[in-house]
């Protein structure tokens, strides 16, 4: 097992693993899938991103994307996804945590995730990690990625975590 950054040949790869872990969770609120190649691509060509993927025997088994913003010193991660068959294994946690680690070798102070309100398991995952609510915003009035505009009205919630 590794965890190592993002190829390009990976991203097929990563935009199934993304979708199955979100379609188990997330299809009661949206029509559509997480993301697409073309949304992977974009966000990967970003400077201030980066995908870091898990590797089991030698496949990519998970992913986690990282946003660094070196005005700020605050990074962002979010499309956190392990696939179906490697989930519930402390995957979710270990992705989370070479993400910090690499906010932390960037001189980033502080992380920060925006979750949907209504994903109570995720509140305490991230909570047993360290994160804590700081704030509350509506669901962006724009489709992200391969979704629809949810199906109900529901908040995100902003936690973060000293680094």
């Amino acid at each position: 097992m590794s965890i190592r950054k993002c190829t390009a040949s990976d991203l097929p790869l990563l935009v199934d693993i993304i979708n199955s872990s979100y379609l188990i969770d997330e299809s009661h609120l949206f029509d559509g899938t997480r993301t697409n190649l073309s949304d992977l691509s974009k966000l990967t060509s970003q400077e201030n991103n980066q995908i870091l993927v898990l590797e089991i025997d030698g496949k990519p088994s998970g992913s986690i994307l990282l946003s660094i913003d070196h005005t700020s010193k605050v990074a962002h991660f979010g499309m956190l996804s392990v696939a179906l068959s490697q989930q519930k294994k402390g995957y979710s946690r270990l992705l989370v945590t070479a993400a910090e680690d690499t906010a932390r070798a960037a001189g980033m102070n502080k992380m920060e995730i925006d979750i949907i309100e209504c994903r109570t398991s995720l509140q305490s995952f991230y909570g047993k990690l360290g994160y804590h609510q700081t704030g509350v915003g509506s669901f962006p009035d724009e489709p992200i990625g391969g979704y629809s505009l949810p199906k109900v009205k529901f908040n995100m919630l902003l936690l973060e975590k000293d680094l």
